[in-house]
């Protein structure tokens, strides 16, 4: 809706950063074909995983804020449309709305942390579905594994092991879609600036980041049914 622009303007690189991966998740969307055809050179089990939940706890009431924004928006501005942040009658119902508004800190959305699992993590045998984030809108195939997301932007009065002041955390967890489900793997990346793009990178596009230590993942999830079962 036209009022979002206004927060866009004000703050265009931050709201750019939250966009960009929904964007790569649509060019996902339309690479899921290639996807499929590519595991036809798949000589063992293929396996699908899907990101069943993705959570941020300091910003637990994010998508609820940003609705009671854009109507406390609406409300004041009606039909009125300006893209300028010095307009008087929207600097006015920005002012009115402050309190609605949610927090600054970074957000990360579940379309991001499925559009870098899935172009990192893609191979012939297996893949990240990006038709669905939760396992009830999944009917046609249970997958075999899932993911689940934690990024804490709000945190204070830690330190790392070289004394420095820890802002952030994101944690990925792997699970076994089975009966019982159980933990595959857990990977956790700190850091002393509450932002995705520092998580991003500790997790999944440096050279030496986290999740890059498992590639190539069909190995980890190899390993893991390969286990001895127990009990």
């Amino acid at each position: 809706m036209w009022y979002y622009y206004y927060k866009i303007v004000a703050c265009f690189n931050k709201i750019l950063l939250r966009l960009l991966p929904v964007i790569s998740l649509f060019i996902l969307l339309s690479m899921q074909i290639n996807i499929t055809i590519a595991q036809t050179g798949c000589t063992d089990c293929r396996r699908t995983a899907i990101l069943d939940k993705s959570v941020n706890p300091h910003a637990s009431q994010y998508d609820k804020q940003i609705d009671e924004w854009n109507r406390c928006m609406q409300n004041e501005l009606g039909s009125y449309a300006s893209f300028d942040t010095d307009d008087p009658r929207v600097k006015q119902a920005m002012d009115k709305c402050a309190d609605l508004a949610p927090p600054t800190d970074d957000y990360m959305h579940p379309s991001g942390v499925l559009g870098k699992l899935a172009a990192l993590l893609t191979t012939p045998c297996f893949h990240v579905s990006v038709k669905g984030t939760e396992q009830s809108s999944f009917p046609e195939k249970i997958p075999e594994y899932f993911f689940r997301s934690s990024f804490d932007a709000g945190i204070s009065g830690e330190t790392d092991s070289q004394g420095r002041e820890v802002r952030s955390r994101f944690t990925l967890e792997l699970y076994y879609n089975g009966d019982p489900v159980e933990l595959v793997k857990r990977w956790t990346t700190e850091s002393t600036v509450a932002t995705v793009s520092s998580q991003y990178n500790r997790m999944f596009d440096n050279s030496d980041a986290m999740l890059r230590g498992d590639i190539p993942f069909d190995n980890l999830l190899r390993d893991f049914e390969r286990r001895p079962v127990t009990g």
